[in-house]
């Protein structure tokens, strides 16, 4: 983007993460040159290459088995409307845990083994599934008390 018109339609979303050794001031930084580059799939840090995701992807969640928590991390390749969801082995759905729009990246996700309801989960087997447009996969996890 050369100028304001050929920008028209970019975004950028800038995340921030800090290492605090001290105080930390939130105000106390500013940008001093970003560069946009069309079709980019990863940012430079000081900590290297960060890389995008490109595909939909559902990690085992860990720990596994669990008791009462377990974690769920899964990746999106370009902003899309998501549903994580919680289904016991008959298919039924026990729990929503995320359901709307999500940006490119990578996320987590707690379980806390309670249904929609507020209700403890019984012991048991579990399918985690990660739905988007056509992409669906699902990951077994399991309950034990």
């Amino acid at each position: 983007a050369k100028s304001p018109e050929d920008a028209a339609g970019l975004s950028c979303r800038a995340r921030f993460t800090s290492y605090p050794v001290g105080k930390v001031w939130y105000d106390d930084f500013s940008i001093q040159k970003m560069d946009v580059v069309e079709g980019g799939t990863g940012v430079e840090s000081r900590f290297g290459r960060i890389e995008m995701p490109n595909e939909f992807s559902l990690s085992q969640n860990y720990p596994n088995p669990f008791n009462p928590i377990t974690n769920i991390k899964y990746t999106i390749p370009e902003q899309s409307h998501v549903q994580i969801e919680v289904h016991n082995v008959v298919g039924q759905k026990i729990r929503t845990l995320y359901d709307g729009k999500r940006d490119a990246g990578t996320y987590e996700i707690q379980w806390d083994a309670l249904d929609d309801a507020g209700i403890m989960a019984t012991s048991g087997v579990y399918f985690v599934t990660l739905k988007s447009g056509d992409f669906v996969t699902a990951k077994r996890v399991t309950l034990l008390k």
